[in-house]
């Protein structure tokens, strides 16, 4: 087909045809790398939230020992 050739329904169909797999194969591609991000992220997440965890627990077992001191009977000297 020269350039000066006028483009019949087939060219037309043929070239939406390629676009569309062009189009899937982007679509294929991207979402493999926000698969792969978002495993990343998840695991950052999950080491974050199991960190909050510890730093929670580490907080209640202070505010415990602060409550036994100040539930503890105060001796005043004699």
């Amino acid at each position: 087909m020269a350039d000066s050739d006028p483009i019949t329904r087939k060219d037309l169909e043929e070239a939406v045809a390629e676009i569309k797999v062009l189009v899937r194969e982007v679509q294929d591609v991207l979402l493999g790398h926000f698969r792969n991000h978002m495993k990343v992220h998840d695991t950052r997440l999950n080491a974050s939230d199991a960190s909050d965890a510890l730093l929670l627990q580490r907080l209640h077992v202070l505010e415990e020992r602060v409550l036994n001191l100040e539930m503890r009977p105060t001796v005043r000297p004699h």
